[in-house]
């Protein structure tokens, strides 16, 4: 991977491959995520700083293969690609349901307005129903019949109400 950065591991601790870690980068925190295991790594010891911390959470194999499928397949950067597949960063509060459904009416984030018809109402609460459950959705209709409205109204609700980050992935032209 590109500009992948070398830390060492604390002693004692185990990582896999996915693990989701804070290092120090120029003397502020950032998230990163484990890519590869070097026993032997090019530089000095001395030279390589330690993993801050360890969280609790790992990029599942099959989302970091579509991450590495993303940084090579659209030519992404590495870190872009791989922020994609991150687990939102832990809150202290978060939404005790995921039935939260639509109204079929209209949902609003600041200006932007979306407005859903009863199948898009429905297909939108199918896929907040499944959030967090790394499950894929392709929804099936001609131009500019409102799949993309789907989405982002699904997505919006999962960001705003219940602290989630989501992605699409949208086919090329």
């Amino acid at each position: 991977m590109v500009h992948a950065l070398i830390y060492r591991l604390p002693d004692g601790v185990h990582l896999e491959v996915g693990a989701v870690v804070s290092v120090t980068l120029r003397g502020k925190p950032l998230r990163g995520v484990v890519t590869e295991i070097n026993a032997r790594p090019t530089m000095a010891a001395d030279k390589i700083k330690e993993i801050a911390t360890v969280e609790s959470v790992a990029i599942a194999p099959d989302v970091l293969n579509l991450v590495k499928f993303v940084e090579r397949y659209y030519r992404a950067p590495t870190g872009l690609a791989t922020a994609l597949g991150l687990p939102p960063e832990p809150v202290l509060e978060r939404s005790s349901s995921k039935s939260a459904d639509f109204a079929p009416q209209v949902l609003g984030l600041e200006k932007a307005e979306i407005a859903l018809n009863g199948e898009q109402t429905t297909a939108a609460n199918a896929i907040i129903a499944a959030l967090g459950a790394h499950q894929g959705f392709l929804l099936n209709g001609i131009t500019g019949s409102g799949k993309t409205e789907v989405y982002v109204a699904a997505n919006l609700l999962g960001m705003v109400n219940m602290q989630l980050g989501l992605f699409n992935l949208i086919p090329g032209f």
